[in-house]
């Protein structure tokens, strides 16, 4: 077994994932961010806020991922400002474009703004 493997016990350890497989692929999902230099920002959502949090921060996570390992885009920034000065989570690179992405998890519908 790669040391590698062990990132996932030294945030998630005490999490109530408990799927040997999940725990192997979210292992694969943190070695990809903590390359990417990201995992100290992503750390307290792991794991200092509730499962709904930590499960948000694993689905951005894992969509980075699977565009870059499985889609072969490019992940070039994280939590980009837009012009509305709003972050998106990620934003990849197309040949000469950039694709902001923001990634929507159970419960999003409570983020939007009423209008009056």
């Amino acid at each position: 077994m790669r040391i590698d493997f062990m990132l996932f016990y030294k945030i998630l350890g005490n999490s109530d994932i408990i799927n040997d497989n999940w725990k192997k692929e979210i292992n694969k999902w943190l070695v990809f961010i903590r390359n990417k230099g990201e995992l100290k920002r992503f750390i307290p959502r792991l794991t200092k806020m509730n499962n709904s949090k930590r499960d948000e921060a694993l689905a951005e996570i894992s969509s980075a991922y699977l565009l870059e390992n499985e889609l072969n885009f490019v992940v070039i920034g994280w939590e980009v400002p837009t012009k509305n000065n709003k972050n998106v989570d990620f934003v990849i690179e197309e040949k000469v474009n950039e694709i902001f992405c923001e990634v929507k998890s159970p419960g999003w519908e409570g983020e939007l703004s009423k209008k009056n």
